[in-house]
């Protein structure tokens, strides 16, 4: 059963922190302390998040069946407990207790280490492989507390590729954390410090984030327009009236024109006339939906996006008011 409590919350006078939480924004975890409103994840993150969670029980076969880990009895989704102050836990669970005997003739002379594994697109394994796990900021911090909560220094972090369906062979060395407890300790303190005294902390408006609407407002660029571009300007909006009801009088006249002829091909004056179906359209949106779903950023990567070229304008008109 999903457990639906926030990122941080009280229970019987003891403040916890979710481990899976503690390495994003620290103002979205301001938000969770003080009980704000949380909004819903945006789909294509609550899908991510929802496939990740169903590969969970195949990686973990396969990690038993195909890649030589051994697993510690009740080590299946166990609860970790960090204590950072008498009142303050970060509090998880883990995938699994275990180890890998790859590189060693006996089992025993390997300890148990926390085990929880991700389901990445191939971008998120790249970056990963390339950068390591700071890259990661949500799962070092997540993965710290695992380790350091079982007493340890090191963890597994399984990676499960979604595009080729197979296990990355390189992640399943363990990992060094890479905070300890005075690092867990000196940013839970900058969340109760501003908790305390009533102030939003830092903000990193992080896309996803269920208190997007407490983000910053990215600073104005918007420039007064200098004197001697108005009268152009002004030339540009009445010409653009004026195309736009030349254009809806031709939108009209197609209309009825449509109306009266069949699907075919006429001729007046010289003029060639054709009533054609409209084609079939190419569903840009489905296909974006599908690249966000592999974790591709096609609003960046270059097979996908040719760079614009040149300058462009564009005059918007003012905003309608809203009407109470």
């Amino acid at each position: 059963m999903s457990d639906d409590r926030p990122g941080v919350y009280v229970e019987d006078g003891i403040t916890y922190y979710r481990a899976s939480e503690l390495g994003h924004c620290v103002r979205r975890l301001w938000a969770y302390r003080s009980q704000l409103e949380r909004r819903p994840f945006p789909e294509t993150i609550q899908k991510a998040m929802d496939t990740g969670t169903d590969l969970e029980p195949k990686i973990l076969n396969s990690l038993y069946d195909e890649h030589n880990f051994t697993f510690a009895d009740g080590g299946a989704q166990k609860q970790v407990l960090l204590q950072v102050t008498p009142t303050i836990f970060v509090i998880g669970h883990i995938d699994q207790e275990g180890c890998s005997y790859v590189d060693s003739l006996k089992r025993e002379d390997q300890p148990y280490l926390p085990i929880d594994v991700k389901a990445f697109g191939q971008k998120l394994v790249t970056e990963y492989r390339t950068k390591g796990i700071l890259a990661l900021q949500h799962y070092a911090w997540q993965q710290s507390v695992y380790a350091l909560a079982l007493g340890h220094r090191r963890f597994y972090m399984p990676i499960y590729n979604k595009d080729t369906q197979q296990i990355e062979p390189w992640s399943l060395s363990p990992v060094i954390a890479p905070y300890d407890l005075e690092d867990i300790t000196q940013r839970i303190a900058i969340v109760e410090k501003a908790y305390q005294d009533n102030e939003m902390p830092a903000c990193t408006n992080e896309y996803g984030c269920p208190f997007f609407y407490l983000h910053d407002t990215p600073p104005s660029s918007i420039e007064a327009l200098p004197v001697e571009t108005i009268p152009f300007v002004r030339a540009r909006i009445a010409i653009n009236k004026k195309i736009k009801a030349l254009q809806s009088a031709l939108g009209l006249m197609n209309d009825k024109i449509i109306e009266q002829l069949d699907e075919g091909g006429y001729t007046y004056d010289g003029y060639s006339i054709k009533v054609l179906p409209n084609p079939p359209r190419f569903n840009t949106d489905a296909a974006k939906a599908i690249l966000k779903d592999a974790d591709i950023d096609w609003e960046n990567d270059p097979l996908f996006i040719i760079p614009g070229s040149g300058t462009q304008l564009r005059i918007d008109p003012p905003k309608k008011p809203k009407n109470d």
